[in-house]
This record gives structure tokens, sequence and C-alpha cells, in this order.
């Protein structure tokens, strides 16, 4: 079973004359265990499909369902519930909190869920390429130190779905082809399902899918 389907979505900023379809008519299933790049020019509307997807926006219309539930029919207070227990956001800025540690971002969400996972903690900053910096803060890290600190943060309450906007943007070529396998490894590991925005084409082979998104029109192949 598909974890997230999107039938027939649209959105529309706008209205009359002013009205501006950033998303057409989109089909999709999101299946557990794989890695989406979703790709496309910049204003494409990639960050508008990711933040429905993520219910941080509304549809215009369509359906988007998780399981069986239209999260887009469903109140904020519902769709607050969904992101903090179901859904892992990576943005482009790491939006670390600047007075904890790494390990103690962590350890935030450990509160925040009741739950203590030192074990997982380590293996996920050890895979990340950050545990020795585990007792340093944001301000002590590199820009891409910090942004692996997101993508454990992301990961570590062990989402179902995961959505990612150029979670690499900050690292070096090297250090993104390593930080892109070890998502993928994740994601089939775990059957989490991960959409990544990315403009890095060197990063699609390591994805399970890829989908191109150019005004607006979600396509399964790159246009020639």
């Amino acid at each position: 079973m598909a974890l997230m389907t999107l039938k027939q979505v649209t959105k529309v900023f706008g209205k009359g004359q002013q009205a501006i379809e950033a998303l057409h008519s989109t089909d999709l299933e999101v299946q557990p265990g794989e890695l989406i790049a979703l790709t496309g020019p910049s204003g494409s509307g990639k960050s508008t499909l990711l933040t429905m997807m993520g219910a941080l926006q509304t549809p215009t219309s369509g359906q988007i369902l998780l399981g069986d539930r239209d999260i887009a029919t469903l109140s904020e207070k519902q769709r607050s519930q969904i992101r903090f227990q179901q859904f892992g956001f990576i943005l482009q800025g790491s939006n670390l909190i600047p007075f904890l540690t790494v390990q103690e971002q962590l350890k935030l969400v450990d509160k925040l869920t009741k739950t203590t996972q030192l074990e997982r903690q380590q293996q996920l900053l050890t895979t990340l390429g950050i545990w020795d910096q585990r007792t340093h803060y944001p301000n002590e890290l590199s820009g891409g130190q910090r942004q692996r600190v997101a993508i454990a943060r992301a990961f570590y309450h062990q989402p179902q779905l995961i959505f990612a906007d150029e979670p690499t943007a900050s690292l070096d070529a090297k250090r993104a082809v390593q930080v892109v396998q070890a998502m993928a490894q994740m994601a089939h590991d775990n059957q989490q399902a991960i959409i990544m925005i990315t403009h890095d084409d060197r990063l699609l082979q390591y994805c399970d899918r890829t989908l191109w998104l150019v005004d607006g029109t979600l396509q399964t192949e790159k246009a020639q």
C-alpha cells in the first residue's frame, strides 16, 4: 500500500485575472522504502508540491491521502500532529537551536516524544560523519556539518515520510553523495519514503525514482 497518494492535486495562487496555477492536476503514489528525487527549473512548483505533501499548505483541489486519510481536509491541529509524529523535514537552512549541542538537538526530540534512543543517536551521527562533533554547538560547526545534524534530526524519530528541500546544497560533492547514499539506505532499511528536491543531477543515480516538475506539470521522464 502506498504511504501517500496524490489524486488530481492542484494549487492556484491569487484570484481572477491575477490567478496563477502553480501546480497543474497531479497524480502520484509514494511507496515505502523509496527515495524520490524531485527536480526541475527554479520556479517550476517543486517547493509548492513538497509543502502540500508535508501538510504545510492545502491544495486548491484534489486529494492528498496519507494511507486512507485525506490530510487536506483535516484541521490544523490534526495536520500539526501528523507533521510531528509521521513526517520529517530537512530544509535548506539547518534551523538548529543555537544553544543546544548536536546531541542535545536529538535529546530534545526524545523529550517531546517521551523516548530515549541513545544507541540510535550514535548510529545516526556516526552514519552522517558527525559523531565526533556531538558536543559542539551549531556555531562551532561548518555549514555542511550543521546540515548533516538537521538530516539526523529529521530521521531520528523514524517518520514514515521525509521531505527534503535541497538537503545537500551546503555540502561538497563527495559529502553530498555520501549523505544521499546514507539517506537511500535508511529509507530502504526502515521502509521510509523520502521526497528530495535537488538541482544536482549527479545525485539522481542514487535515487530510486526521479520526477521532473516543469511549469507546474509533473513528468516521469525528462523533456528533451
